[in-house]
């Protein structure tokens, strides 16, 4: 609208001057120059159009997060190792012929014999070599070790003691055994000496080719630390 205006005036202008006479153009003139100036006006006003600002786009840096990895710990579960105990292997009362064997208590007190008792011979389960001090030293062995107080209801009176074997000695001649032991020899029972004694001899002299028995705690006679004139 702005833009015919100002052409509507301009050739306004023109056409007053030439009816005043100060017109010094044609008609044509007139016209043509109307014509000009309108279409330089139009021209300027075209160059002058609104120019929209130019934005520059500042691409965006992408920021890296960087990736975690987790390392798994290792946790090593120790392998347990159990180192088997060998123990001996326990006597038994069921007979077994050929076998070597070692006694325990049958309790038997009568109004006569408080200690009244009676040796029950239990196998072990091994043959005798035929040579006396092994097997002695194989019995006893046994009989020391068995640790508890009953076996197939038979009373151990050993089973408070801790007497190991050291050395065994055989004289042919005599058919006697010699036997040299460490540790103590503990009562628990009253009747106790009564029944260890007899115990122990007995299962040595079971071995073929022993007649006598003699045996050592500590060079101490056996006989003697279980004598019953012994106290506790």
């Amino acid at each position: 609208m702005k833009i015919k205006k100002f052409v509507f005036t301009c050739v306004l202008a023109v056409l007053l001057s030439a009816c005043t006479g100060e017109a010094t153009m044609a008609p044509d003139e007139i016209a043509g120059t109307a014509m000009v100036l309108g279409q330089t006006k139009i021209a300027e006003t075209a160059t002058a159009a609104y120019t929209p600002a130019t934005e520059t786009l500042i691409p965006l840096t992408a920021t890296s997060t960087p990736t975690v990895t987790e390392t798994p710990t290792i946790t090593t579960t120790p392998t347990i190792t159990f180192t088997p105990t060998i123990s001996p292997i326990p006597p038994t009362d069921t007979p077994i012929p050929g076998t070597m064997e070692i006694y325990f208590v049958y309790l038997n007190p009568t109004e006569e014999d408080a200690c009244g008792y009676r040796l029950i011979p239990v196998s072990i389960g091994v043959l005798p070599s035929g040579d006396a001090q092994a097997d002695v030293a194989t019995v006893l062995g046994r009989l020391f070790s068995t640790g508890v107080k009953y076996v197939g209801g038979l009373y151990n009176p050993l089973y408070a003691s801790n007497v190991q074997v050291q050395s065994v000695g055989y004289d042919s001649v005599h058919q006697e055994i010699l036997v040299q032991a460490t540790g103590h020899v503990i009562r628990v029972e009253d009747c106790d000496w009564t029944y260890i004694r007899g115990q122990v001899n007995t299962t040595v002299k079971n071995i073929p080719g022993v007649s006598q028995v003699e045996i050592k705690v500590d060079d101490a006679s056996f006989n003697d630390l279980v004598s019953t004139d012994r106290a506790k």
